[in-house]
């Protein structure tokens, strides 16, 4: 009879926790990967890298592969809290002007929709200049955004480094927008707000190869879309997982690491994101050549 040894790697324990044999139609499943990563750093046999998105497991005994037959490692689901901050040290500058005085206000680093950033540039401005001067929302229809202007001769320079307008559809190029002798009036974003600067968390690993990013081989064995709320969990199940040859015969360690769709890496470990949880479940398993021509 065939075994799978099912791991289960919560970074607490690391050991088998039960074997079982099972085919599945073109394939045999070996080894399956329930891998859970959170901050316990008292735990020593935790393998994390410094930002958190990175988790290496050392395997005790090692994992031997037939040379004669071919294997593939799978991404079965994807626990994911999306928590990586779209408003960095990179576009966290608000510049407007009132009553001719020119004002810059830092906004904290953090995760925002634009609901958030309302509250927090109005809380802002209120605080220096006793009123609010515009409210910012989203046009849901065309994915832009809004400012109405609440007060006179109130101006928000859009071209200023590092400007917080770049994500809701303003860029450098809209120079100054608002300006109004009564006090009354709106701006729409010319171009789509990209509020959302996450769009797909890749998964790599360190025992694949063949897959590339931006022209450089990575190692991405699979991607999960965000398309929840700010702090939400990403539940992500792979209807079809993604099929990523091994061409190895021995297998020491395992790294699965988050990246974003640019190849960045994702840091789970400063400010009010510190190691949010996430897990993966994984496998590696026999298949029959034939199946995939």
């Amino acid at each position: 009879m065939m075994t799978m040894m099912m791991m289960n790697y919560n970074l607490r324990m690391v050991k088998p926790l039960y074997i079982i044999g099972v085919e599945i139609n073109y394939l045999t499943l070996l080894y399956m990967f329930s891998l859970y990563v959170n901050n316990n750093t008292n735990d020593p046999t935790k393998i994390v890298n410094s930002t958190g998105n990175a988790v290496t497991i050392n395997l005790s005994p090692p994992i031997i592969l037939d040379q004669t037959k071919r294997y593939q490692l799978r991404v079965l689901q994807a626990n994911i809290v999306f928590c990586q901050p779209n408003i960095t040290s990179a576009n966290n500058q608000f510049t407007y002007i009132y009553n001719g005085t020119t004002y810059t206000k830092t906004i904290p680093i953090g995760l925002y929709g634009t609901d958030d950033l309302n509250t927090t540039i109005g809380r802002l401005t209120t605080a220096q200049n006793g009123n609010q001067l515009f409210v910012i929302k989203p046009n849901e229809a065309c994915d832009t955004t809004i400012v109405y202007f609440l007060t006179a001769d109130t101006i928000i320079d859009c071209s200023t480094p590092n400007n917080v307008m770049s994500i809701l559809g303003f860029p450098t190029s809209a120079v100054q927008i608002g300006g109004y002798p009564d006090g009354d009036g709106s701006v729409e974003s010319g171009i789509q707000a990209s509020i959302n600067t996450l769009q797909l968390i890749l998964i790599r690993s360190n025992i694949t190869n063949g897959s590339y990013l931006n022209s450089q081989q990575n190692n991405i064995i699979s991607g999960v879309p965000v398309s929840v709320a700010p702090y939400a969990q990403i539940q992500h199940e792979f209807i079809h997982p993604t099929r990523n040859m091994l061409f190895v015969n021995r297998i020491d360690n395992i790294t699965f690491e988050l990246l974003d769709q640019n190849g960045g890496t994702l840091d789970f470990s400063s400010g009010e994101n510190q190691f949010e949880n996430w897990n993966l479940v994984a496998d590696i398993s026999e298949y029959d050549p034939k199946s995939i021509m």
